[in-house]
C-alpha cells in the first residue's frame, strides 16, 4: 500500500487500537494477578474433573453390578416360569386322572 492509497477502515481501526492499547497495557502486578486467577481456576477445574471421574467410575461399577443382578433375576424368573408351567401341566394331568 502506498501513501496515496486510502487506508481501509479496518486498518485504520487496528492502528487506532494499537495506539490506545499501548497506553492501557496492564502492569506486571495485574498480569501476575490474572495468572494466579487462571492458575486457581485451572486447579479448581482439575479437582472437579478428578472428583467427577471418580464418581463416574463408581457409577459404572454400580451399573455393571445392577446389570449382573438384572441378568440373574431374569434367569431366576425364567426358571420360575418354567417350573410354574410344569406345575400347571402336572396339576392338569392330576385333575384329569381324578375326574376319570
Amino acid at each position: 500500500m502506498t501513501e496515496e492509497e486510502p487506508r481501509s477502515p479496518k486498518l485504520q481501526n487496528m492502528a487506532a487500537s494499537e495506539r490506545q492499547g499501548s497506553a492501557t497495557e496492564p502492569s506486571l502486578s495485574e498480569i501476575r494477578k490474572m495468572l494466579i486467577n487462571i492458575q486457581s481456576t485451572t486447579s479448581s477445574t482439575l479437582s472437579k474433573n478428578s472428583h467427577l471421574a471418580a464418581e463416574l467410575a463408581e457409577l459404572k461399577n454400580a451399573f455393571e453390578s445392577q446389570k449382573r443382578e438384572l441378568s440373574d433375576i431374569k434367569k431366576l424368573d425364567e426358571k420360575t416360569m418354567s417350573l410354574n408351567k410344569t406345575s400347571s401341566e402336572e396339576l392338569k394331568q392330576t385333575r384329569k386322572k381324578i375326574n376319570d
